[in-house]
């Protein structure tokens, strides 16, 4: 099981609670535009792994690093507020749902495998290992992906607790 990518996703908060800074005298101290704590907003990325491979002289060809996608938009402000002009991109977290996972899957993902993966690892199964509620996408996603130009076998799919695997064909 060599050719395994591991697909997880994690939140992340967008600031901390404590920082502390070394400032120069003429800078302006930083401020936090939130009214609590309880308010710092979180987002959620989708991580994706792989193990490194190194070659015969023991250097690195591949990292096994293959991304990590966040699940925001860019909207531009529509109105000027105490906090930022108008036309001022802010950034805000969108819900992981299906749709927005699939197209994560299809979009960033198999793009990212066929553009960073080693080419001594083309034409072997690849197994996209992630949680088990996310499963039945890679299964909804199929037909998406085969008109992209994948193949993806449908009888490869074996559920272990409590992640899923699903096989790919480079």
């Amino acid at each position: 099981m060599v050719d395994v990518i591991h697909v997880d996703e994690k939140y992340f908060s967008l600031t901390f609670l404590k920082r502390r800074f070394i400032m120069l005298h003429v800078e302006p101290d930083r401020i936090r535009k939130l009214k609590s704590k309880r308010h710092i907003n979180k987002m959620m990325m989708l991580a994706t792994v792989a193990r490194p491979r190194y070659n015969e002289a023991g250097e690195c060809i591949f990292d096994g690093k293959l991304g990590a996608w966040s699940f925001m938009v860019h909207t531009l402000g529509e109105r000027t507020s105490r906090n930022r002009p108008a036309g001022t991109p802010p950034v805000k977290a969108v819900t992981a749902t299906k749709e927005n996972y699939r197209a994560m899957l299809i979009d960033k993902l198999l793009p990212a495998i066929l553009s960073k993966w080693p080419e001594g690892g083309r034409g072997t199964r690849i197994t996209i290992q992630q949680d088990i509620k996310m499963r039945e996408l890679l299964n909804r996603a199929y037909p998406q992906m085969c008109r992209m130009g994948y193949s993806l076998p449908a009888k490869t799919i074996t559920s272990v607790a409590p992640t899923c695997r699903r096989q790919l064909t480079l």
